[in-house]
C-alpha cells in the first residue's frame, strides 16, 4: 500500500482454509489476485482495481502481483 510501483509476487498463507477479505485501499495500481485451496488448486483469479474489496471462501493461499493490464 502507498507504493507507486511493485515488482514480484506476494504470497500469503493461512493456517487453515478460510473466508478472506482482500482489499486494495490506498493502492495506486491494479493487482492480479489468485486464490488457492489447500491442495494448491486455483479456486478463483481476478483483477482488483484500486479502492475495491473482494471476499473469497475456502482460501489457503493467495498470490498477488501488479497487473499487466
Amino acid at each position: 500500500m502507498f507504493k507507486k510501483d511493485f515488482e514480484g509476487i506476494m504470497l500469503f498463507s493461512f493456517p487453515k482454509p478460510s473466508a478472506v477479505l482482500i482489499h486494495s485501499f490506498f493502492m495506486r495500481f491494479t493487482i492480479d489476485v489468485i486464490c488457492f485451496d489447500e491442495k494448491g488448486h486455483i479456486i478463483k483469479s481476478f483483477i482488483l482495481k484500486p479502492w475495491r474489496i473482494a471476499i473469497v471462501k475456502g482460501v489457503k493461499y493467495i498470490a498477488e502481483r501488479k497487473s499487466k493490464k
